[in-house]
């Protein structure tokens, strides 16, 4: 593509965003599954059977092609949300610890408790892990960048109740994570080097 062509490009797909006129429209059934992502021209749906399938957004203007695949099932992992970076072939699987065999409940002195595979386990025990598993947008796979550590770990705090939300974020090399329940965790990392760069409570009292 010559020079001239590219900024004729340029402009139109300025143009375009300036005055919100699509030059084509693109649909997609929504899956069978809880979570769903839009990030970097790419939707990724989670289906029933712990598959993901990825579609990756065309544009005439910025030359990319319509692309569709499917990822999984990722066995052994029960997704409760994920997160991705196309850029760097990143995507961060969040296992969903409440379908890992954890049940909440009371002893008969009305103690807060957590049974676990069996076992009784108090809430400030750290047996109880957030577990993100890195693997290939494109594969499926481990990620050849994360061979070292493919699945970062997070023990799960006092205070924070087992039915919580995540919401992630992930861009570049850096992860963020917010655990939010009866109160917020923050946490950040940096996934190419396994560094945990950040852990703060929120006070979501406010």
């Amino acid at each position: 593509m010559s020079s001239a062509q590219k900024l004729e490009n340029l402009r139109r797909h300025q143009t375009s965003w300036k005055e919100l006129k699509k030059s084509r429209e693109y649909r997609i059934d929504m899956g069978t599954g809880n979570a769903w992502v839009l990030y970097g021209g790419v939707l990724a749906q989670t289906m029933a059977d712990g598959a993901l399938v990825c579609h990756q957004l065309p544009s005439e203007l910025r030359s990319i092609e319509e692309k569709s695949w499917s990822i999984g099932p990722f066995t052994g992992i029960p997704i409760r949300d994920f997160g991705m970076d196309p850029s760097e072939d990143v995507l961060v699987l969040i296992e969903n610890i409440n379908n890992a065999g954890y049940v909440v409940g009371f002893s008969k002195v009305g103690e807060y408790m957590i049974h676990y595979k069996n076992r009784i386990i108090l809430p400030n025990n750290t047996n109880i892990y957030h577990r993100l598993h890195l693997r290939s947008l494109s594969s499926g796979k481990s990620h050849p960048l994360a061979l070292r550590c493919p699945i970062l770990e997070l023990p799960h705090l006092k205070g924070i109740d087992l039915d919580h939300n995540y919401s992630i974020e992930v861009s570049g090399n850096i992860i963020v994570l917010l655990i939010a329940g009866a109160q917020a965790q923050i946490v950040i990392w940096d996934w190419k080097t396994n560094a945990l760069l950040c852990v703060r409570l929120l006070n979501t009292s406010a």
